[in-house]
């Protein structure tokens, strides 16, 4: 029986030491922050207690932007929840991808290479199309864990906000929770 690991509900991001943020945009700007909720509020808690990521990753075109989790003993078949949105209405596509470290090293991105975290686990809005990113905190995400050895490994995994045509002067990424 797997133990529920993490409940992260990013009450307050600066109490977030155990999570690593790698931003290798072409233009680095902006990290993660603490949600808005004149843009929207919260799925629950505080109205804004989530996380947020937005067009102001990168000053230049490319956002490629990572949470990482704290190293979790994971194994095939363990499954990662959680909850994202967009604005309603956006015009501007977002793009959220969850990644394994399947190798269980922790080599960290860089810029043109995902490092360690190469188990692509979820995309979600692949071809940044317009209206293609949850605008609303429903339906729930879940992830099932697979590609690792067998048994138990520490491991990490990752939030990747991978937007092309992004920043302020792009046709891509607007704002996600």
């Amino acid at each position: 029986m797997n133990a529920q690991l993490i409940d992260e509900g990013f009450d307050d991001i600066t109490t977030l030491t155990d999570y690593t943020v790698v931003n290798v945009s072409d233009s680095p700007n902006t990290d993660i922050f603490q949600g808005n909720d004149t843009v929207f509020p919260a799925f629950d808690g505080d109205p804004t207690s989530y996380l947020g990521m937005n067009f102001n990753a990168t000053a230049g075109t490319l956002i490629d932007l990572y949470l990482i989790s704290p190293t979790l003993m994971l194994q095939n078949g363990d499954i990662i929840t959680f909850y994202t949105r967009t604005g309603t209405g956006s015009t501007f596509p977002d793009r959220l991808e969850v990644r394994l470290d399947v190798d269980g090293s922790g080599t960290l991105p860089t810029s043109g290479d995902v490092g360690s975290y190469t188990g692509l686990l979820l995309e979600i809005n692949p071809g940044l199309t317009q209206g293609g990113y949850p605008e609303t905190w429903e339906p729930q995400q879940s992830v099932v864990v697979s590609g690792l050895p067998a048994g138990e490994t520490a491991t990490t995994f990752a939030f990747r906000y991978w937007v092309t045509d992004a920043g302020p002067t792009g046709a891509n990424s607007n704002y996600i929770g």
